[in-house]
């Protein structure tokens, strides 16, 4: 008669632990959306507040007196050699925009004898 139980038994036991296997992956896969959710609901959270600020502002550059043909003028006067405080002072803009300037055109030369020599 033992010799009759012990299949049963085995497939018993074999069933058991085939139940308590898949109680433990679900109650993991629990877990894991748990966690899931909690991530996702933070990332949420901080998708909210940074559409609530307001966003960043541009500076917008005040007082640039330095339309086209003062610019043209200003090249034309940086290219016969006078120095970039002279070509502010004659024009009525601020230094640092003449300096720039040259820099451009410094940039830009530099690109052409580039271009040329290739």
């Amino acid at each position: 008669m033992t010799h009759s139980l012990i299949p049963f038994i085995v497939s018993v036991v074999g069933l058991a632990l085939g139940l308590a296997a898949t109680l433990f992956l679900i109650l993991n896969v629990k877990r894991e959306m748990r966690q899931e959710r909690k991530r996702i609901e933070g990332m949420l959270e901080r998708a909210r507040d940074a559409a609530r600020e307001p966003p960043p502002s541009v500076p917008v550059i005040l007082g640039s007196r330095m339309n086209i043909n003062r610019r043209t003028r200003a090249v034309e006067l940086l290219r016969a050699g006078e120095d970039a405080v002279r070509v502010a002072a004659d024009l009525g803009i601020a230094r640092g925009e003449v300096e720039l300037l040259v820099r451009v055109e410094e940039i830009v030369a530099h690109r052409m004898a580039k271009s040329a020599a290739e």
